[in-house]
């Protein structure tokens, strides 16, 4: 999204909570944790926090909006699925992965394959999931991106 979308968009959130204060410096937060997504997910994502919330949202209560907006998983949500399919095949049963989200089917090839996912132990298979989860939607980038941000987010040039 360009800045003048965001900055339009960004506007008329902050009008559907007027007791809010919105400064320059958590304006600008918003716009590096968001001007990587597309104009019309972040507009949706908004339109989401509007209706639901009564308090001006966090940067973390929008990606939930805007995960929920583009259909992306939650790591709960992945957990589960991995789970199911771990219970299908411990009955003898298949699984194929055009019936799961993507992400599932990646995952579970970056771990080897379901078995071996089932014969790690639990918080072996928990801190494997979880990173390739991270690795793989994104979140473990969005988190680099925030440290190098830092910096940039004292700046007052725009």
């Amino acid at each position: 999204m360009t800045k003048e979308e965001f900055k339009q968009q960004f506007m008329l959130l902050s009008a559907a909570y007027p007791h809010s204060e919105v400064n320059h410096f958590s304006t600008k937060m918003y716009w590096n944790m968001f001007k990587e997504v597309p104009v019309e997910h972040f507009k949706s994502a908004l339109e989401m926090a509007v209706t639901e919330s009564d308090f001006f949202p966090s940067v973390a209560k929008l990606r939930k909006y805007l995960d929920k907006t583009t259909g992306k998983l939650s790591v709960e949500e992945v957990f589960s699925i991995i789970e199911e399919i771990k219970k299908k095949c411990g009955r003898g049963d298949s699984w194929a992965s055009k019936e799961y989200p993507k992400i599932i089917g990646d995952i579970i090839s970056e771990c080897g394959h379901i078995s071996s996912i089932m014969s790690m132990p639990s918080d072996v298979e928990y801190n494997t999931i979880l990173s390739k989860y991270k690795e793989l939607s994104g979140d473990g980038v969005r988190n680099l991106e925030l440290g190098s941000e830092k910096i940039m987010l004292g700046e007052k040039n725009d």
